[in-house]
């Protein structure tokens, strides 16, 4: 019998990695000294504890590799499985990486901001709560099937009050009054103001109303086929050069605006200068 220190040379593991896989129960020793703990091995452990680091080596968990231990007639089959997993996490690494430097360099490049002006704009819009930043579930990223459920809801409601939504559509942030919970507002551009009540039995959905005053519209056009992605968590370019050139106060006239159409849609980040 091999003691761990022959062992580990012979099958090219690591003493520590023998102790760690005997602790999991992936690879035991054929003896194990009561008194001193020692390890010992023998001659035939020595292939199923090759197999074991060659898995390791190829990326394989500890739970995976016991699988394919344990299963050697899946082998074959749980190999391609984790193959095709690693090609999936490579691609999207890649993905990544191309994404990541485009949006470093349009950090380190000035973004060219245009101005318009614009006239006051009746809304209705519906709130939806955000995670907070002390909560673990702290990204804010906003799927595109919720944005969607929303906007369905609110176009429904505003539809049974026979209110004419004549866009654009946008999203802001807000915290809800007197709290410092965060909430995602969506709103739809009227042609007339809201009046009245809803009728009975009507869609609820209209949360939130106002009108945006006259103002002067800071705003970068945004390619949404472009778009980032959420798992780069970091604000677009074109929204870091907006509120540098409006300051704090400028957060919090800051929204995301979309239209869609035949040619994709249009996506704009603006900030109103009142």
């Amino acid at each position: 019998m091999l003691n761990i220190g022959e062992f580990a040379r012979t099958t090219g593991l690591t003493v520590k990695a023998l102790r760690h896989y005997d602790e999991k129960d992936l690879l035991t020793p054929a003896q194990t000294d009561p008194d001193t703990g020692y390890r010992r091995y023998t001659i035939a452990q020595i292939r199923p504890a090759a197999t074991l680091g060659v898995l390791r080596t190829m990326g394989l968990s500890i739970t995976q590799a016991k699988r394919a231990l344990d299963a050697a007639d899946d082998r074959d089959a749980l190999l391609e499985e984790h193959r095709r997993a690693v090609l999936a996490e490579r691609e999207r690494q890649d993905r990544l990486w191309v994404e990541g430097r485009a949006v470093l360099a349009g950090y380190a490049t000035p973004t060219a901001l245009q101005e318009r002006r614009a006239s006051s704009l009746p809304w209705a819009g519906i709130t939806s709560p955000l995670p907070s930043e002390e909560s673990e579930d702290g990204d804010r990223d906003v799927a595109d099937e919720v944005v969607d459920r929303l906007l369905d809801q609110l176009l429904s409601a505003l539809a049974a009050r026979e209110a004419e939504a004549t866009g654009p559509c946008w999203l802001a942030f807000r915290c809800a009054p007197g709290s410092t919970q965060p909430e995602l507002v969506l709103a739809v551009g009227l042609a007339q103001p809201l009046s009245g009540t809803a009728p009975a039995g009507s869609v609820p959905g209209i949360e939130v109303t106002g009108i945006l005053p006259e103002r002067t519209e800071r705003f970068v056009r945004v390619d949404p086929a472009s778009a980032m992605s959420p798992e780069l968590s970091a604000p677009h370019p074109g929204m870091v050069a907006l509120i540098a050139a409006a300051g704090v106060d400028g957060i919090d006239h800051l929204r995301q605006s979309f239209s869609t159409g035949e040619d994709g849609g249009c996506l704009e980040l603006i900030v109103d200068v009142l």
